[in-house]
């Protein structure tokens, strides 16, 4: 079969002066434009399941699974940062398509069975949004001297904790403290130039993401300061989304128990609590400071 090589063709509605939602080819991918430098990823949250595309089956990690209510639960997380933020947006992409057809958190190599098939071109369209769309407009062109990206999961571990992933492997995490000069995180950017240590902005109460969320929740966050490591139970320490950004972004990978996103009412109260701790973080570490 001919394989015909697909221009991006982006349809734009305007919601407002400061978010514009483009689509990719066929509609199996959505951004979300915005003048915050903060995106919102969700790769897994899509249900679409073409008949001609075929299923993955060469997934390295064998999960083709879609993460249940990440979209809404992204959704909102966009809508309560824009009002903890005065209106200002962050940018969100998301894969309509369900994981067995196309994996945008895999390299090119495993995202999909046929890269002559649509899901190909999908896939390029989920990472042309974030590093044209996103990336290059806030750091690439000296707007803003880092930017942060967060990459939506969801697990089902038995655990039922929040996990967020730097690219730290749970065995490192078994070790206190972290070590800036051994380790490379996906902080690496902000730890360049921060005055804090690489344990304090993993795991420490007032400087890291787990410690932050720990404030919002009454339940467990790994890293954190209450659970450092993993301590050998499931955990996720971050996927192809997080390393591939993280030489020019900020990033971390939150995964979210089911029970955070097992309805409505739970994804919009949980969203609002991860918004305010993102909020904190964004400001704490000066992620506003102009370049």
């Amino acid at each position: 079969m001919l394989f015909v090589v697909v221009v991006l063709e982006l349809a734009l509605i305007c919601l407002a002066s400061n978010q514009i939602s483009l689509y990719g080819y066929k509609n199996y991918t959505q951004f979300g434009l915005g003048d915050l430098n903060i995106l919102i990823s969700v790769p897994h949250g899509g249900n679409i399941r073409p008949g001609n595309i075929k299923d993955r089956t060469n997934d390295s990690l064998g999960n083709l699974k879609s993460d249940f209510n990440t979209i809404l639960f992204g959704n909102s997380l966009r809508a309560d940062l824009s009002d903890l933020f005065g209106d200002r947006m962050p940018f969100i992409v998301s894969s309509q398509l369900h994981r067995i057809k196309m994996d945008p958190n895999r390299p090119g190599d495993e995202c999909c069975e046929d890269k002559r098939e649509d899901s190909f071109v999908a896939y390029n369209d989920y990472h042309r949004f974030v590093a044209e769309h996103f990336r290059d407009r806030m750091v690439g062109r000296g707007r803003y001297k880092q930017a942060l990206l967060v990459d939506l999961h969801g697990q089902s571990h038995p655990e039922d904790w929040i996990e967020i992933g730097y690219l730290i492997r749970a065995h490192d995490l078994d070790h206190a403290p972290l070590n800036n000069a051994s380790l490379h995180s996906s902080l690496h950017c902000l730890a360049s130039h921060s005055t804090r240590t690489l344990e304090e902005l993993i795991r420490s109460r007032d400087y890291s993401m787990g410690g932050l969320l720990e404030k919002k929740f009454n339940m467990r966050v790994v890293p954190s300061p209450s659970h450092k490591s993993p301590n050998g139970a499931n955990y996720y320490s971050g996927g192809f989304i997080t390393q591939h950004y993280s030489n020019q972004l900020n990033a971390f990978q939150i995964e979210l128990p089911y029970s955070m996103r097992s309805n409505e009412t739970s994804v919009k109260l949980n969203a609002k609590r991860v918004a305010s701790a993102i909020y904190d973080f964004y400001f704490i570490h000066n992620f506003d400071e102009i370049d």
